[in-house]
């Protein structure tokens, strides 16, 4: 869903009379986000949704150690995309791929990111 929610944004973005004003820096990074959150359920982790994918085909005692661990799993994943720069740098190439795949507009974007960010 959220993929196609990104996909249906870039078609809006390409059809559009986009401009640095208006909504339209907005869609960019919503646009944006929308790619960054399938990479990040695509994580085949407990937490995420990545892990639905794969739980049918692991034995089952693995299984029941990663349900014990499924509250810590996401911490440990955040943890590696800020701390470890080949972690984090790999996930935000991955998403700018996808993005870049969809012709979503990324400099529009980051000036939606900015517009988002209006306490700096």
């Amino acid at each position: 869903a959220n993929l196609f929610l990104a996909a249906v944004l870039a078609i809006v973005l390409k059809l559009s009379p986009v401009t640095s004003t208006g909504i339209w820096p907005g869609v960019a990074f919503l646009a944006f986000l929308q790619v960054t959150a399938v990479v990040l359920n695509l994580i085949p982790l407990p937490p995420f949704d990545g892990f639905g994918a794969v739980e049918p085909y692991l034995p089952s005692d693995l299984r029941m150690r990663l349900a014990e661990t499924r509250g810590a799993l996401s911490w440990v994943v955040f943890f590696l995309l800020w701390y470890i720069p080949a972690v984090g740098a790999a996930f935000w190439g991955l998403v700018a791929f996808l993005s870049q795949f969809l012709a979503i507009p990324i400099q529009l974007a980051l000036l939606g990111l900015s517009q988002f960010q209006f306490w700096r």
